[in-house]
């Protein structure tokens, strides 16, 4: 599905990458990343989960077993509705929807695998380092009434029992911030 970038967030992903890609290149386990921007009547959000949060491993999938619990949360991450939700008055709604794995050498996408560099085999080891591998996830909502937003709840953390918390950084007309979603507290409350 294509994804629209917001101005606001083309602005702001640079600096949220920085961030995001020193934090992620050492993640930790239970913590996932989300990016939300905010703009006219568009809430996009760009999740990053280590794969042991989602999945429970981080190796690249080989067996069967493997390969259907990632296709299994891959569909899960593909039900944006059950990851994120929005107080009623700003009636949104899910307008496009992406999510991936990343790992060694490998892309799976819609539960498909894509070798990058046309190998049959993955080794869990390179250079003598455990490999990683996460989920992105890409969603986009459309909202009638955003000046109506006051609350996102971020679902996603006790949808699966790995996640403990979510670090999220919000960039909006009224600025940035940076907030936490735990199992205990979810829901994130928007400055109007």
């Amino acid at each position: 599905m294509k994804l629209i970038y917001t101005p606001l967030l083309a602005l702001a992903l640079p600096m949220m990458a920085e961030d995001g890609h020193r934090e992620m290149d050492a993640h930790e386990h239970g913590v996932s990343k989300v990016q939300i921007a905010i703009e006219k009547e568009n809430i996009e959000i760009h999740l990053t989960a280590p794969g042991a949060d989602i999945v429970g491993f981080e190796y690249a999938a080989t067996s069967g077993e493997d390969k259907d619990a990632v296709a299994d949360a891959i569909q899960k991450l593909g039900q944006a509705s059950n990851l994120f939700a929005f107080n009623d008055e700003a009636h949104c709604r899910v307008s496009e929807i992406s999510a991936h794995l990343v790992g060694e050498d490998q892309e799976m996408h819609d539960g498909h695998e894509d070798d990058e560099h046309g190998h049959d085999d993955h080794d869990d080891e390179k250079d003598g380092e455990a490999s990683h591998s996460e989920f992105h996830a890409k969603f986009m909502f459309t909202c009638d009434h955003i000046d109506e937003l006051k609350s996102i709840d971020v679902k996603f953390v006790n949808a699966f029992e790995n996640a403990k918390e979510v670090e999220v950084e919000l960039v909006s007309d009224k600025g940035a911030t940076q907030m936490e979603a735990t199992k205990a507290s979810p829901v994130l409350q928007i400055e109007g």
